[in-house]
């Protein structure tokens, strides 16, 4: 209160001299040029601010209880302020984003794309791809990109491929994988891949800058410039916000979920599955082997039924490819021997969320 007080008289006494400079300044120029009507706006202006100071300081003089209560003040008292009566404190985030959850995912899904088949008029085989994938993983993860640079570099090679005529031959998929790599990292990350990190460590100097920038006018051409698709991991974090409000294995279920729709990317069976609903079914499979890890009933109808709510996607459609996912997790080493990097990086940090329970 003293420091408000003490601030005002500073003003009255600043505001004092501007006023008396104003009107000596009024006065000379009416005496020095005769006949000439001055219009003092700036002096009135200053008269206007000194009243609404004088007011501001009977406020505080008549009414220090109930000034005392302003916000400001009590935050210079009490720094717990806004967190005791903020009243969006008491109202958790999955709440404050229930309303606008099903505008969202509507609009996402609108922009969403199924690709369907993109090796078929390629070299590429399934193995060669889901090795590409194993790699992008292990590059994004090396390199700290966000998880949405991973996800959106898959799709762009897989949407390229499929939207491209001319045949790719083995030898220009690893120059796709990078360039995807680095058109994704300048879209999602803070600090992007720079091109001396694509040609020095990524490509280990076996692709030139100028082979990087000729592909990604390919790619973005291809794409008529359409980069931003909604990817899986997108429709996911939508769908575990509002999902997950009670559940206390919610790290667990989350991390899951991730390490599952990462391990989708690998299998081209699953590549004409939409990204929402392999989303929404990944998160079914996380709870699954949550439940047999804990031993605890995790799914009820309350539950499924707001899984379907938020996706838009029948119970009995969540199912079938939640099966697809958790034959695919059985039988990955099988389908896929050797690619170790999302089981590395990831499977480890799982088996540990699961232990500190």
């Amino acid at each position: 209160m003293l420091l408000c007080l003490h601030n005002s008289k500073n003003k009255n006494q600043n505001l004092n001299f501007l006023l008396k400079s104003g009107n000596e300044n009024i006065q000379t120029r009416s005496r020095s040029i005769s006949n000439e009507t001055i219009h003092p706006f700036q002096h009135h202006k200053l008269i206007r601010l000194a009243n609404e100071i004088n007011k501001e300081d009977k406020i505080q003089d008549n009414q220090k209880e109930e000034y005392s209560d302003a916000i400001p003040f009590r935050i210079i008292q009490n720094n717990c302020y806004l967190k005791e009566k903020n009243p969006l404190k008491s109202v958790s985030e999955q709440q404050l984003c229930t309303e606008y959850i099903r505008d969202i995912v509507y609009n996402l899904k609108k922009l969403e794309i199924s690709i369907n088949h993109p090796l078929e008029k390629h070299e590429i085989t399934p193995s060669l791809r889901a090795r590409m994938v194993d790699w992008i993983i292990e590059v994004t993860s090396n390199y700290k990109c966000n998880e949405q640079t991973f996800f959106l570099s898959v799709l762009l090679i897989d949407r390229y491929l499929k939207e491209k005529k001319e045949k790719v031959i083995v030898s220009e998929f690893h120059l796709i994988g990078v360039t995807s790599m680095f058109i994704s990292s300048k879209f999602e990350d803070v600090i992007p891949l720079s091109m001396q990190l694509i040609h020095e460590k990524i490509s280990h100097r076996k692709l030139t800058s100028e082979q990087v920038r000729i592909t990604e006018y390919s790619i973005l051409s291809t794409l008529n410039f359409f980069v931003q698709c909604p990817t899986s991991y997108e429709f996911l974090k939508i769908y575990l916000k509002s999902i997950l409000n009670d559940i206390i294995e919610e790290e667990f279920i989350r991390k899951m979920s991730i390490y599952l729709i990462k391990l989708c990317l690998h299998d081209h069976e699953l590549i004409d599955i939409k990204p929402s609903l392999l989303a929404i079914s990944s998160i079914m499979v996380s709870v699954k082997i949550c439940e047999q890890h804990i031993k605890k009933e995790i799914i009820n109808d309350k539950l499924t039924e707001s899984m379907s709510k938020v996706s838009d996607y029948s119970k009995e459609e969540i199912l079938i490819v939640a099966q697809k996912i958790l034959n695919l997790t059985k039988n990955f080493e099988n389908l896929y021997p050797g690619l170790e990097n999302l089981k590395n990086r990831y499977f480890v940090n799982l088996t540990k969320c699961l232990e500190n329970k």
